[in-house]
């Protein structure tokens, strides 16, 4: 009896060390899968400026926008805004139309963002005069660069698209500005207005989200369903 004691504690400890062995090797994987691509790129430099510069210089653009006066809007908007647009990205590009948006062009000028150019354009909404709304058209922005959500390091391809809220100093939460960034082919679309959800509104009616496109599954199954429906002929 008093070997099989022994046995049976010479085998419960074996068990627990396998049993930490694979834990630590589950724990590693895991690590691996999320660091291991930032880390696999630390030797690789990509060029071009972080997307943060960018961000950084168009909240400061909007601080400057917010403390404008109505002596800074322009004698004919609409003609600057087709001048500067036509001037950096031909005349087939189209200025963005918010009537619907119940925003009224301001003024338009040619200035260069985080190395970029871009044309800024500066509206009011009536209801909110106290808050502008800046849209920043912004000429070949695929050299900037960003972290994916597996923290890959990757230029700002078309489609890529981010929100945030800007939080400056003395700004309350509840009239903090809000930023989207929409890239497209050639250009990306960055909208600042108060608060984050009115900047989101006016980006999708600048850039309307395209519809789903249903799976070939999707039909399928959407089919078959019908078919059950109709009961046999």
């Amino acid at each position: 009896m008093a070997d099989d004691a022994a046995i049976a504690r010479r085998t419960s400890g074996l068990s627990t060390l396998a049993v930490l062995a694979t834990l630590t090797l589950i724990v590693g994987s895991i690590a691996l899968g999320i660091f291991g691509p930032r880390m696999g790129q630390r030797g690789t430099r990509l060029a071009g400026e972080p997307l943060s510069d960018l961000r950084n210089e168009v909240e400061q653009l909007y601080q400057v926008a917010v403390s404008a006066t109505r002596r800074d809007v322009d004698e004919d908007p609409e003609g600057a805004a087709r001048q500067a647009v036509t001037e950096v990205f031909g005349p087939a590009m189209a200025i963005p139309d918010l009537t619907g948006e119940d925003c009224v062009l301001e003024g338009a000028m040619i200035l260069s963002v985080a190395g970029h150019r871009a044309v800024w354009l500066r509206y009011r909404r009536p209801a909110d005069r106290r808050w502008p709304v800046m849209v920043l058209l912004v000429a070949e922005p695929h050299d900037l660069l960003h972290f994916d959500p597996l923290g890959r390091y990757l230029p700002l391809a078309p489609g890529v698209r981010f929100e945030e809220t800007l939080e400056g100093p003395g700004m309350r939460p509840s009239r903090a500005p809000g930023l989207v960034i929409h890239a497209q082919d050639g250009y990306a679309v960055v909208v600042v207005a108060t608060p984050l959800d009115v900047a989101v509104e006016i980006e999708n009616a600048i850039l309307p989200a395209e519809p789903e496109i249903p799976s070939e599954i999707e039909v399928v199954a959407g089919i078959l369903e019908t078919g059950r429906s109709a009961g046999p002929m």
